[in-house]
This record gives C-alpha cells, sequence and structure tokens, in this order.
C-alpha cells in the first residue's frame, strides 16, 4: 500500500470493507475518486494489517448535501433457466445474512442468484451494509429493464418491522402499466417512492427464472 496515499474504506458487514473515493495524502483528507468499476472490497483485517484506513464515517457517494448524499446504484438480478430451480423466488434489498434476525425469513441471498450491478455480486450486500450504517438508506426511484415483461406482473412489497420484530405493515409499490402503443413494454420507472431502508426494513421483489431484471437504483444515503 502507498504510503503518500492511504484509500479510506468504509465497512459494509462485520469483516468487510469496500475503498470510498476518500484518500490520505500525505497525511491530508483529499478526495481521490476511484476508476470506474474499480470498487475493491478487502476483508477489513487486512486493509488494518496493511496500514490503510476503515472509517464508517466515510461514505461511497460524492455528492454531500449537508448529512444527506443523493446517488445511484445499478442492480442486476438473474434466476438461470436451469433444472433443480424454482420457476419463481424472491430478493430482498436492503437486509443480508448479516441482517438482525427479526424478520421471521432467511435474510441472506438466494445462492442461485446472479447478482450483479455497481459492486459486482456483492451490491446487494453493499446495499444491506448501507442501510444499517448511518441513519439510513432512502429509495427514491427504481427504474427496470427486464428481458420479458411477465417481471411485471408481480409488485415490489415493501415491508417495516419495529425494533421487536413485530411487522410494522406491507405497502405495495404497483409497475405503472405500459401503454398499448408504447414499443418498449419491458422498461418501467417506479418514482416518488420514498422507501427508508435502516436494517428494519426491505423490499422484497419476486424473480422469473430466465428473466433477467436490470435496476438502477435513485437513492439518498442520510448519515
Amino acid at each position: 500500500m502507498n504510503q503518500e496515499v492511504i484509500r479510506i474504506y468504509t465497512p459494509i458487514s462485520a469483516d468487510l470493507c469496500i475503498a470510498t473515493p476518500h484518500a490520505k495524502v500525505k497525511g491530508k483528507n483529499s478526495y481521490a475518486p476511484l476508476p470506474e468499476g474499480s470498487a475493491e472490497i478487502e476483508l477489513i483485517s487486512d486493509v488494518e494489517e496493511m496500514g490503510g484506513i476503515v472509517d464508517p464515517n466515510y461514505s461511497l457517494i460524492a455528492n454531500r448535501k449537508g448529512h444527506s448524499e443523493e446517488g445511484e446504484v445499478s442492480l442486476t438480478i438473474f434466476l438461470p433457466d436451469t433444472d433443480g430451480n424454482p420457476a419463481k423466488t424472491e430478493v430482498l434489498i436492503g437486509v443480508d445474512k448479516d441482517s438482525l434476525p427479526i424478520f421471521g425469513v432467511a435474510t441472506a441471498v438466494d445462492s442461485r442468484l446472479e447478482i450483479g450491478g455497481t459492486f459486482g455480486d456483492k451490491t446487494l450486500s453493499v446495499l444491506a451494509g448501507l442501510a444499517r450504517r448511518g441513519t439510513g438508506l432512502r429509495i427514491n426511484g427504481i427504474h427496470v429493464d427486464a428481458d420479458d415483461d411477465k417481471h411485471f406482473a408481480s409488485r415490489i412489497i415493501e415491508r417495516q418491522y419495529s425494533h421487536d420484530g413485530n411487522n410494522a405493515g406491507d405497502k405495495p409499490h404497483i409497475y405503472p402499466k405500459s401503454d398499448s402503443k408504447d414499443q418498449q413494454t419491458t422498461i418501467r420507472t417506479l418514482t416518488g417512492m420514498n422507501v427508508y431502508l435502516d436494517g428494519f426494513a426491505f423490499l422484497k421483489m419476486p424473480v422469473y427464472k430466465g428473466i433477467a431484471v436490470n435496476m438502477t437504483i435513485q437513492t439518498t444515503y442520510l448519515k
């Protein structure tokens, strides 16, 4: 690790961290953007052993507005059309295997799913880590491009829990219908969602076998 430029990492789970666009340059705080697509996920112990900095006060998102930051995260989910896979499964956005065991359902990412996006196959884990850190992660909207409009027959469910594990209620987010003149029936956009993920909530989205779902998620990270 170059001691003239020490990259600052932020935790995303109990033992993993990810590089931020911040660094110490000759002992001074500096903004040092990462090359596109080069986000590094490391073991916290490895980074600290090499003299790196792991600080939960730093964010992955660069555009700051007071204590909130606007951003955009891409997420791709695919359930391969192979023997043994069910016709449909569900993905939970905002929780993962490190989440509190208060939900009454398994929160680990389904191992049969192929995950991609801004942070590669760790994208769902990064979103869950951001939700747990700071004050929370607000989902403002989601642009969805699916391989087949069958995906839009289902709805995304927002589910909130209280600290004692009681379900605080569900809210459905229904995809807008495509117009009969619309030639892009496999593209829909949810706006004004205002979903607050803070480690006690998730978005539940059905995923159909053989249909890839590509999402661009508009976010606000609240420190």
